[in-house]
């Protein structure tokens, strides 16, 4: 009996310390990769959730605010219920453009605790600007430094905050909050 418990646990220790395997992800928009443990895109459609799960994904971040009347509008809703069944970890941290700091510390708290259990995770919005975003002040944050490869799946930054004024305020208050260096 012990030994069987000896090799489950070994097992499941294994598995905690996998890498998401990049050539198993599904086709997802705007996909980026920030290391081997951390994913940002866009929405993944509700069958995308298996192949992440075989790809090595255990949990994912949903950043599309439930009354969200632009994600809404233009058909981007989250399906919580796929990627449970599928046999992922679900979380929601609505990205509140009015509220930048407040959802930078619900983000911060999810991924800490999502990093001491050692999860591989997906973090996705509608297009992977919201997505990409939090994951580059996450890491600017925790790491004291910017990686600014990590906003690539914004294309033109300046053109996407002339697109979108509430996430330049959002990337403005976070910036000054936490004392960043400006993305621009």
């Amino acid at each position: 009996m012990k030994y069987l418990f000896a090799i489950s646990l070994s097992l499941f220790s294994v598995s905690c310390l996998a890498n998401i395997e990049q050539a198993k992800l599904p086709q997802m928009s705007n996909m980026y990769s920030h290391n081997e443990h951390l994913i940002s895109a866009g929405l993944p459609k509700s069958s995308d959730y298996a192949q992440l799960k075989v790809a090595g994904v255990d949990t994912v971040i949903n950043l599309i605010p439930h009354d969200s009347e632009w994600d809404q509008k233009n058909g981007f809703i989250a399906d919580p219920k796929s990627a449970r069944a599928s046999g992922l970890i679900h979380y929601t941290v609505a990205f509140e453009s009015t509220a930048p700091v407040a959802t930078m510390e619900h983000f911060i708290a999810v991924m800490d605790r999502l990093s001491v259990a050692e999860q591989d995770v997906l973090v996705h919005c509608a297009v992977n600007w919201r997505a990409s975003a939090m994951v580059y002040f996450y890491h600017a944050i925790k790491n004291g430094k910017a990686d600014k490869s990590e906003l690539k799946p914004w294309g033109d930054l300046n053109a996407a905050f002339i697109e979108s004024p509430s996430l330049k305020n959002f990337f403005n208050v976070i910036e000054k909050h936490y004392q960043l260096t400006p993305a621009l």
